[in-house]
């Protein structure tokens, strides 16, 4: 699986076919800070933007 949100690293998700995994991302993105805090581990800063976003 393609990780999709860089800024949360050892984040994944998982389904039976690439499709169900997918449509976990959201839920795993949600959950992985929660996770961190919860385990006294940092949360970083968001530093990823896509090309989309990054106007001169």
């Amino acid at each position: 699986m393609t990780d999709l949100s860089p800024d949360l690293k050892h984040r994944s998700a998982f389904g039976e076919t690439p499709e169900e995994a997918l449509k976990e991302m959201p839920r795993a993105k949600a959950a992985w800070p929660e996770a961190a805090i919860s385990e006294s581990r940092p949360v970083p800063r968001p530093c990823f933007r896509p090309a989309i976003y990054q106007a001169a």
